[in-house]
């Protein structure tokens, strides 16, 4: 059933890579491009591949494609990409829709016809090498809001496992959040205040660029030597 699915359309080197990480995460996944050979290149990391012209209105009310669980855009034409979305909008598409943006107009189109999660793959990298240029980051850090940002790091300071996460003084001292931590490959979200940090624990954390050296190494313990 197409409700349990996760629909990529257009799949193109944005969407196949979307495809592969979907498909590596154990999920079925149907995906939809109008050139063959593309098809044919993706449809072994799918559950169902078909080669269709989504800017087709009956094309889409035949694959039932407005029952989806998540429809995501990966259109390279900015015109495919509107109508598609178009129809899916007139359709009453069920579930969530992801659309990839081409440049900041196209995302503006995207999210006036009511798509929630739009991204734009080009400045999203620009910012990530921007903030590594500026920073020095050795991390994968990704960029948010007035002058935030957020990253993943494994705990190895012992100093951070002695007391209660609420006593770190994370906000006051570093002006930062732990969004979620992974303890033994268990998911614990919301964060207890009362709970500890251990050895080998990843975070996500969120603070001020220019803060986030001085974080990472806090928690992963290194010396002023080794930054």
């Amino acid at each position: 059933m197409l409700n349990k699915e996760f629909v990529i359309l257009g799949c193109g080197r944005f969407g196949s890579t979307v495809i592969e990480c979907l498909n590596n995460a154990g999920v079925n996944v149907v995906a939809i491009d109008k050139d063959k050979e593309t098809i044919e290149r993706v449809g072994k990391k799918c559950s169902y591949a078909v080669c269709a012209d989504t800017t087709d209105m009956d094309v889409l009310k035949d694959l039932h494609i407005s029952k989806a669980k998540c429809i995501i855009l990966c259109l390279g034409d900015v015109e495919d990409s509107i109508t598609t979305c178009a129809n899916l909008v007139e359709l009453g598409a069920q579930g969530i829709i992801i659309a990839q943006a081409i440049n900041k107009l196209h995302a503006r189109v995207l999210k006036i016809l009511g798509v929630k999660y739009v991204s734009l793959p080009i400045q999203e990298v620009a910012e990530l090498v921007a903030l590594r240029a500026l920073y020095s980051f050795g991390e994968n850090v990704y960029s948010l809001t007035n002058g935030l940002s957020w990253t993943k790091v494994v705990v190895q300071n012992p100093k951070c496992t002695k007391q209660k996460i609420r006593d770190l003084g994370l906000r006051s001292s570093h002006r930062t959040n732990i969004l979620y931590l992974v303890h033994n490959n268990h998911l614990k979200f919301p964060i207890d205040p009362d709970s500890y940090l251990s050895i080998g624990d990843t975070i996500a954390i969120m603070c001020p660029y220019k803060d986030m050296n001085g974080v990472i190494n806090y928690f992963s313990g290194k010396t002023d030597k080794e930054k």
